[in-house]
């Protein structure tokens, strides 16, 4: 028995913009598919250090029974947009968020391949008992079957693709032409994914490879 009175510490506030991912999204089992109110809660704190992501945006009041009338409006796909534009990544080829549409006709054009992940995060038990009803877009690295690729940076992610050493934390690089299985791109490899293209039944190998070394260069 001790003397004194006994009192709960204070409920966390809701994120901002750029505030720090400090536990390992690889390590928690975090689903990136989870929907609203039932969205994974992961450590994010302001911070000047190591993270392994950041804040993105933070949508105030998410309700998931409202059904998204447009792309715009659907809070899953504006994460996967927004982290694009956060780490200043160029047009890209991401039919999965819908932000890359097959052609009619003609050639398509060759759009960049990286590998940027992001996540909605929300509320844990007691910011939801205390009302909260947020979430958080996190931007966080990419993981590797190569156990040194870092999974943690010291600064800011903000426009990562501007530079050189950060842009490779995203990059796509490869043992062999044709594996599925990305490497670490800060260490040797023999192969980088550099662009992507819709499909075209009717477009000339010669052209698909003109196309192909003039998006390289």
């Amino acid at each position: 028995v001790i003397a004194g009175e006994g009192f709960a510490p204070p409920v966390n506030s809701a994120p901002s913009g750029g505030d720090c991912l400090t536990e390992n999204p690889h390590k928690a089992g975090v689903d990136r598919f989870d929907s609203a109110p039932d969205l994974p809660t992961m450590q994010i704190t302001p911070c000047t250090g190591e993270r392994f992501g950041e804040v993105v945006f933070v949508d105030d009041n998410v309700d998931d029974s409202v059904a998204p009338t447009t792309p715009a409006d659907n809070p899953y796909l504006r994460c996967n947009t927004q982290a694009d534009a956060y780490l200043a990544v160029p047009a890209r080829f991401n039919p999965d968020v819908g932000t890359a549409t097959p052609p009619a006709a003609g050639n398509p054009a060759f759009e960049t391949v990286v590998d940027v992940l992001a996540v909605l995060v929300g509320p844990d038990a007691r910011q939801q008992a205390a009302g909260q009803r947020w979430a958080a877009c996190v931007v966080y690295l990419p993981a590797s079957i190569d156990p040194d690729t870092p999974l943690t940076v010291d600064h800011s992610l903000k426009d990562a693709w501007g530079s050189d050493a950060d842009s490779r934390l995203f990059s796509v690089c490869l043992a062999t032409a044709t594996s599925h299985v990305a490497l670490n791109c800060q260490w040797p490899h023999r192969f980088e994914l550099i662009g992507m293209q819709w499909g075209n039944a009717a477009a000339s190998l010669p052209s698909v490879d003109d196309a192909c070394r003039e998006f390289v260069v």
